[in-house]
Order: C-alpha cells, then structure tokens, then sequence
C-alpha cells in the first residue's frame, strides 16, 4: 500500500501544508472574511461625516429612524460645490469635444468622431453616477432632489437612445449646473 493512499483525505477545514490545497473551508472563511470588511468599512463611512458607525451593525436598535432630517449643513455644502464642479466639469468636456467631433467631421475622420463621442458618453455616466452617489449623502432634501433629477437626466443624454440636439444637450446641460443654485444657498 503506498504512502497516499494510507493516509486519510483531510477533513473540511484541514488542509495539506505540503502540497498546498486548500479545502472549501477556508476559501468560505477567506469569502466570510472579505464580506465582514466590506460591511464594516461601509458602516464606518457612514453618511460621509467622518463618524465611525460599527455600532450599528452590532445593535440594529441603535440605528437612527429613516424619517427624513434636514441632512448635515456643511455636508450640504460640501456636496453642492462638489455638484457645482462636476456639472462645469462636464459641460467643458462636452464643449471641448463638441468641437473636435465639428473638426473631425469636416475632415472626414470617422475614428476621431468616435473617440469623442465615446469619451463624452463615459463622461455623462460617470457623471450621472457621481451625482447618484452624492445624493445618497446625509444631506438637505431639496439638494437630494436636485442630485436625482440631474443624475437621471445625464443618465438620459448618454443612453444610445437618446435623440437630442448638440443644442439642446448644451441647454440641459446649463439647466442642469444652475439646478443646484437654488437649493445651494
């Protein structure tokens, strides 16, 4: 009988540190493992104000009530110059490729026309999905609203469905910036 086949095969958990297998246990505690930090950290980051929130997780009791707040001013604040910027970030990108995809046109230059208008679709997603995630913050409801409405409407422009005008995506995408002054003061 060879020495292999003496031996019993390990038990779930158990492993063979000389061939190096890994038994299914502990790729599900690796898993597990990776699963908790990902919760925890989530926890921690909380609404973005820099308080640790693992309580929470430990003591669903102690999780605040889902009734709306008037969200945390300064976040508030925060997120409208973050909004602000984005939404300028955007337009000029818009602008600056509008113009290329004009040059590209003239000259007949089918790969550049691409390029740009790729580069402006993967702008507005992530755009629009920058201001979802600012709009998930702890902050004041009206600027929530602002933050849904313009995610959904660059989310709109980008889809390959969408049938505006270079008009009349410069005209949302001006309606779009000055959305946020109101709610911003």
């Amino acid at each position: 009988m060879s020495a292999r086949s003496e031996r019993s095969e390990p038990r779930t958990g158990e492993g063979d540190a000389r061939s190096g297998h890994r038994v299914p246990l502990v790729g599900g505690v690796v898993a597990f493992i990776v699963a908790l930090v990902v919760v925890v950290m989530a926890a921690c980051a909380g609404g973005g104000d820099g308080a640790q929130r693992p309580a929470a997780l430990m003591f669903p009791s102690v999780v605040p009530s889902s009734s709306p707040s008037p969200g945390d001013p300064i976040l508030t604040q925060q997120v409208c110059a973050a909004a602000a910027i984005l939404t300028g970030d955007g337009a000029r990108l818009y602008n600056d490729e509008l113009a290329v995809l004009e040059k590209a046109a003239a000259h007949g230059d089918q790969a550049t026309l691409v390029e740009a208008a790729e580069k402006i679709q993967k702008k507005f997603v992530q755009l629009a999905d920058g201001l979802g995630a600012l709009s998930k913050r702890s902050i004041s409801p009206k600027l929530k609203t602002a933050l849904i409405e313009a995610s959904a409407a660059l989310t709109e422009i980008a889809s390959q469905t969408y049938a505006g005008t270079t008009s009349d995506i410069k005209d949302r995408l001006a309606s779009l910036g000055a959305s946020f002054v109101p709610v911003c003061r």
